[in-house]
């Protein structure tokens, strides 16, 4: 278990991605969706979580660890599909 201050502290903006320009806390990328804050990490190959807290929500998304995840642009493409389809 993670203590909650540290959960906050993850989350809050301290840089961007100088791929995306997202938002970035430790690890975690920030987002809205749907006017609800929405917090993502992803690794090689495509595994991603997705945490809304406000829905209750938690995605997590396992891959083939020997393929490639097409860059940060790969994930927006998917953060942005999954966004729209809220």
């Amino acid at each position: 278990m993670l203590r909650e201050d540290w959960i906050r502290a993850c989350w809050t903006p301290r840089t961007a991605s100088r791929f995306t320009g997202a938002p970035h806390g430790y690890a975690w990328f920030l987002a809205e969706v749907n006017g609800y804050p929405r917090f993502y990490a992803w690794g090689f190959g495509g595994q991603m979580i997705h945490i809304v807290p406000r829905l209750g929500l938690s995605v997590v998304m396992t891959s083939d660890p020997t393929q490639r995840s097409g860059g940060a642009m790969g994930h927006a493409a998917i953060c942005i599909g999954w966004s729209t389809a809220c």
